[in-house]
């Protein structure tokens, strides 16, 4: 199995040969990044993406490449930044 996110050209996440491969992995991204690993055999090729930064706004591609084919599909992410309530705050 192999699975690559993208995002507009730069290496989001990669992984092949049963492990994560990110020596290629754009530096945005370093250490932001998953796999649910255990659920890979079952066709779930989801990305988990920690601490959303509102430059990480845009279309990512997710690839893959298994036995019975190869597959694309495209995510558009969006990022809604919210004020912080401060209502009755004392400051």
């Amino acid at each position: 199995v192999q699975i690559h996110w993208t995002a507009n050209g730069p290496v989001v996440h990669s992984f092949y040969t049963d492990q994560d491969q990110l020596a290629h992995q754009n530096q945005n991204y370093r250490g932001r990044t998953s796999l649910f690993k255990d659920q890979i055999s079952r066709g779930n090729a989801s990305l988990q993406l920690r601490e959303v930064k509102v430059q990480d706004e845009g279309r990512y591609r997710c690839y893959t490449s298994t036995m019975r084919g190869n597959q694309e599909a495209f995510v558009e992410l969006r990022v809604i930044v919210r004020q912080p309530h401060t209502e009755g705050l004392l400051l």
